[in-house]
């Protein structure tokens, strides 16, 4: 229980962060900076095996590649996120994820996450 207060108390101080101190909207580049350092952190914490947290890191940097409107970050949390959930055994969640994960390489044309293809859509896995 300590540890996901812990976790959350960190996640509101990177939310709140993302904010100058004037009320200005802050530099892309500062948010681009938190993301990426969240992403690390995740990363961090995935290798120690502490998957929860890991996630809750990688939603935090997705949140922000979203307000950065940065379709590459995103798609990056989409696939630790789907990836962590199924270490969990997370079935429902890890499928959402890997969803989104898959609508927005498709939007994007990403065929390396798409094993190639530019669409998974039904007719597009005939041969």
């Amino acid at each position: 229980m300590r540890r996901g207060l812990v976790s959350y108390t960190c996640l509101l101080l990177l939310a709140c962060s993302c904010f100058a101190a004037d009320g200005q909207a802050p530099d892309p580049q500062a948010l681009r900076r938190q993301a990426d350092a969240a992403l690390a952190k995740g990363q961090s914490q995935s290798r120690s095996h502490d998957y929860k947290l890991a996630i809750e890191s990688f939603q935090a940097a997705n949140a922000i590649y979203r307000r950065l409107d940065d379709q590459s970050g995103l798609q990056s949390t989409l696939d630790r996120i789907a990836t962590h959930y199924l270490l969990l055994a997370d079935y429902a969640q890890a499928l959402e994820y890997a969803t989104q994960s898959v609508g927005l390489a498709e939007r994007l044309g990403d065929k390396a996450r798409l094993g190639g293809r530019t669409t998974l859509s039904p007719s597009s896995t005939e041969t």
